[in-house]
């Protein structure tokens, strides 16, 4: 993890042309950096494995049943699962929020090698921080028949 991400610092970016890149950039990851704790605690050092992960999720599921007696002992049971149920009770609640899914997160692409200075440059590729995974984030309710005889 760069200490400084700033231009003449740690790490050195290009465009996707291969131009020096501008202030504007190293800003973007200085950010991304500051934004993420446990990127910011480990600058100048090789990140420690499996040190930042997606937030926690919860998620809380709930099932109404019914039965109701018919002839000879037979039963007709109704029920309804619901999946996600705090998202039902308020909006913000039960969302997945991740970074990306994949094992590893690739900051920062490798564009080329600078000889000066005996050390790669690279193209910024940051991630989307703390997206909401639409489906997972929804609630949903499944509602079931069943005829027991």
């Amino acid at each position: 993890m760069p200490r400084s991400a700033a231009l003449g610092g740690d790490v050195g970016l290009v465009d996707s042309l291969g131009s020096p890149a501008l202030a504007s950039e190293y800003a973007q990851l200085d950010a991304f950096i500051q934004a993420e704790p446990c990127l910011r605690a480990q600058r100048g050092r090789i990140l420690a494995r499996n040190s930042c992960r997606n937030p926690w999720f919860g998620t809380l599921n709930a099932r109404l049943t019914r039965a109701f007696p018919t002839a000879a002992g037979q039963s007709l049971e109704l029920t309804a699962d619901v999946y996600n149920l705090l998202n039902l009770i308020r909006r913000r609640w039960g969302q997945d929020r991740v970074t990306t899914l994949a094992p590893s997160v690739p900051l920062l692409k490798l564009a080329g090698y600078d000889a000066l200075y005996g050390r790669g440059v690279y193209q910024l590729a940051l991630p989307g921080r703390n997206q909401i995974q639409d489906f997972e984030s929804r609630w949903r309710v499944e509602l079931g028949l069943r005829y027991g005889f």
